[in-house]
């Protein structure tokens, strides 16, 4: 569809892609969880008119919209089936790289090829959370166990050094961004699967990463204060709220930032 509200062809369908048609000797996994044909689609950030097609969860195609050529990434090396499960399938920012989630597994395919470049254990949890790096060849996953948050250098990938940076250890499933002073508060608690999770439901801390330094500190220990049901940071940055929840009452905290009173 043409999205250019100056262009006489403005709303209107410009393109049509049928992923059968153009791949006639391929056989596509068909499975009953995957009702949708097209699952995701992500552009290439070097060429707005290279798109990444998710189909069916199973199968990954880059098409070329302005010259209707299309080439499907090689899922054979992840030994795909019909119960196969692709998410989070996108460009790197490089536009060199294919990347796509399986299990608890990240895979990276090249563009260019269509090969399969890399496969890394990432988290013991399935479906996890992935972001790319707007500005710089990095990705971030994250897991509600174990290691929480991961960051990789795409340009070291396939090295057998230290491909990741362990960013931080704890659980996390609350962070609030405070853009004039470039911190981040994460909060930190005890996952219901570590076996202390229901014991200590009740408690939590708040560290606090400094983006210009890139060090985390703690900013609230770890105590039991009850449950912490949001936090919020004031658009000033000078406050930091939380809506906490006390044996069935709620109150909310505010903390100054500079004076931590």
């Amino acid at each position: 569809v043409d999205l250019d509200n100056s262009s006489v062809t403005f709303g209107q369908v410009i393109r049509i892609f049928n992923y059968k048609g153009a791949f006639p000797h391929m056989k596509f996994l068909e499975g009953p969880r995957f009702g949708k044909e097209l699952a995701e689609i992500s552009i290439s950030p070097k060429n707005q008119d290279v798109v990444l097609l998710n189909i069916k969860r199973c199968h990954l195609v880059i098409f070329n919209v302005e010259t209707c050529m299309a080439k499907m990434i090689d899922v054979k090396g992840i030994n795909a089936t019909n119960k196969t499960y692709l998410f989070s399938s996108s460009f790197s920012v490089d536009g060199r790289h294919v990347l796509a989630g399986h299990e608890h597994y990240i895979h990276v395919w090249s563009a260019d090829t269509g090969r399969l470049s890399s496969t890394i254990n990432l988290h013991s949890t399935h479906r996890f959370p992935l972001a790319i790096s707007p500005n710089c060849n990095l990705i971030a996953t994250g897991s509600m166990i174990h290691t929480a948050i991961k960051v990789w250098d795409m340009d070291k990938i396939q090295s057998k050094e230290g491909n990741d940076l362990k960013v931080y250890e704890n659980p996390v499933d609350m962070i609030v961004c405070v853009p004039r002073s470039r911190m981040v508060f994460v909060k930190k608690y005890y996952g219901l699967t570590s076996g202390r999770g229901y014991k200590y439901l009740d408690s939590f801390g708040i560290d606090v990463w400094n983006l210009y330094t890139g060090k985390c500190e703690t900013y609230l220990p770890f105590e039991r204060y009850g449950q912490l049901a949001q936090m919020e940071a004031s658009e000033d940055g000078q406050y930091l709220g939380l809506l906490m929840v006390t044996r069935g009452e709620s109150y909310v905290l505010v903390i100054h930032l500079r004076t931590h009173k």
